[in-house]
C-alpha cells in the first residue's frame, strides 16, 4: 500500500493469503487497475482532442487565408473588371460557408461528446414510421439537389429506444457528407431493413476522384459513432476504390422488454387519470 500510495501504480500487489489481509490486497489491486484504466482513458481522450484541434485549425486556416486574400484585393481595388470583383465576392461567400459548415460540425461534436449519455431521455418509437420519415425527408432533399436515389425500405413494425434529436443529427451528418462528396453521376443507394435483432441502414454512394483528394477531419463521422454508441448501436464506414459505405445498426426492443414498457406506461396513465367521485343528490 505504501508503494502504491507513493504513485508507483505499476506495482502489482499479489494477494497470497485467504484472510482479511489477502482481501485488502485484492481490493487495493482492483483500485490500482481502475486508476490506471482511468488515466489511460483520459490520455486517449486528450490525444484525440489534440489531433482534432490540429486538424480543425488546418481546415479553418485554409479557407480563412483565402478569404483574407480576396478581401485584400477588393479593398485595394486591385481587380481589373466588374466580373473579377463579382468572382472575388462569390469566392469570399463560398469560403464563409465552408467556415460555417466547419463551425457547425465542431459545435455538434462537442455537444454530443460533452453529453455523458446518462441524462439523455430515450423514448420508445415505432422504427418503421420513424426511419421512413427521416430517410424520406433527407432523400427528397438530396434529390432536389440533383442526386439520383435508389431507396429500399423494408422495416416491419418493431420498436426501438432512441433520442429523436440525436437521430436527426445522425442523418443530418450522413446526408450532408453525401451532398458534399458524392458523385452526382452515380446513384446513391439507401437501404433500410432488419437484421437479427437490429434495424440496419446502409448508405452507399460513389465518389469523384477530386473528392478522394480532399483532406477531412471526419468530425461528422466521429459524431455519428458517438450517437449510435449512446443508443446501444453501432456505426461503421468503409471506403473502397470510389465507393463509400455507411452502416448503422440500432437494436430493437425484445418482446419481453416491450411488454414491461407497455405495462409501465399503462400503470402511469392509470395513476394520472382523475378519480371518479359519485355525487349523491337529495
Amino acid at each position: 500500500v505504501n508503494i502504491v500510495s507513493d504513485g508507483k501504480l505499476d506495482h502489482e500487489i499479489k494477494g497470497t493469503r485467504n484472510d482479511e489481509i489477502g482481501m485488502l490486497a485484492d481490493g487495493v489491486n482492483v483500485m490500482r487497475d481502475s486508476i490506471l484504466q482511468k488515466h489511460q482513458s483520459e490520455k486517449d481522450a486528450w490525444e484525440a482532442n489534440n489531433q482534432l484541434i490540429t486538424s480543425m485549425s488546418h481546415d479553418i486556416r485554409t479557407p480563412l487565408t483565402s478569404m483574407i486574400g480576396y478581401l485584400d484585393i477588393i479593398e485595394g481595388r486591385k481587380y481589373e473588371s466588374q466580373e473579377d470583383l463579382e468572382r472575388y465576392i462569390a469566392s469570399c461567400r463560398d469560403k464563409a460557408f465552408q467556415l460555417k459548415d466547419l463551425s457547425d460540425k465542431l459545435f455538434q461534436y462537442f455537444l454530443v461528446f460533452g453529453n455523458k449519455g446518462t441524462d439523455r431521455e430515450l423514448e420508445v418509437f415505432d422504427a418503421s414510421i420513424l426511419f421512413q420519415q427521416l430517410l424520406s425527408e433527407h432523400s427528397a432533399e438530396i434529390i432536389s439537389y440533383g442526386y439520383q436515389v435508389e431507396f429500399y425500405f423494408n422495416i416491419p413494425e418493431v420498436q426501438i429506444r432512441a433520442d429523436i434529436s440525436g437521430l436527426r443529427r445522425l442523418f443530418d451528418n450522413i446526408f450532408s457528407n453525401i451532398m458534399k462528396y458524392a458523385d452526382k453521376n452515380e446513384v446513391v443507394c439507401i437501404y433500410a431493413e432488419t437484421e437479427a435483432e437490429n434495424v440496419k441502414i446502409l448508405a452507399i454512394n460513389g465518389m469523384p476522384e477530386e473528392a478522394k483528394k480532399v483532406e477531412s477531419t471526419r468530425i461528422g463521422l466521429k459524431t455519428c459513432e458517438k450517437i449510435c454508441s449512446d443508443l446501444g448501436g453501432d456505426f461503421s464506414y468503409d471506403e473502397q476504390e470510389r465507393i463509400f459505405t455507411v452502416r448503422i445498426l440500432i437494436p430493437t426492443l425484445p418482446a419481453e422488454e416491450l411488454e414491461q414498457e407497455e405495462d409501465a406506461q399503462a400503470d402511469m396513465e392509470k395513476e394520472q387519470q382523475p378519480s371518479k367521485e359519485v355525487l349523491i343528490g337529495e
